[in-house]
Parts: structure tokens; sequence; C-alpha cells
């Protein structure tokens, strides 16, 4: 079920308020894979879903209608950790 949320989300779609950044392979534009877990989480301070798929992590944020969207290929990744950060 989550799988097939992601792949709607990273669609190749544009639309004026989303912000996608895009770390990936030129041949790998429309995969996904599977989605193993996701997690809530923060990027650039922007609160949203980190989906941990089995090509690559999709990270997804909806504020107030203002989309972002990142996603990262594990071929263009060199180390992955997991951290826990807080801002005060």
């Amino acid at each position: 079920y989550t799988t097939e949320i992601v792949k709607a989300l990273f669609a190749n779609t544009t639309n004026g308020s989303t912000t996608t950044t895009t770390i990936t392979s030129p041949s790998s534009n429309n995969m996904v894979g599977d989605v193993v877990q996701d997690f809530s989480c923060s990027y650039q301070r922007q609160s949203g879903r980190l989906y941990v798929s089995t090509i690559g992590l999709f990270f997804y944020s909806n504020l107030f209608g203002f989309e972002k969207k990142v996603r990262i290929d594990y071929t263009q990744t060199s180390n992955i950790s997991k951290t826990r950060t807080t801002s005060l």
C-alpha cells in the first residue's frame, strides 16, 4: 500500500507549488522500488515523511499546500546514518 502512495507522489508531474529535489541516475526516473519502511522526519526544517525503498530514499512534505519532494537513489550515496536531533 505504501509503495503505491510513493509511486503516486513521485510520478513525473509539475505543479507551481511543488519543490522537487532529485538526486538520481537518469535511467531510474520512474522507478520507486518496494517501500520497506517509512518514518516521520524533518528536512531543511520542514516536517514530513521519509520513505525507505529498495532503490532509494523519498521525502515528502505538504505544509499549507506547499509540497516538497526529495528523491535520493542509493547509487548516488556513499553513507547513510540515522540521527536524532532537536533544535531549540
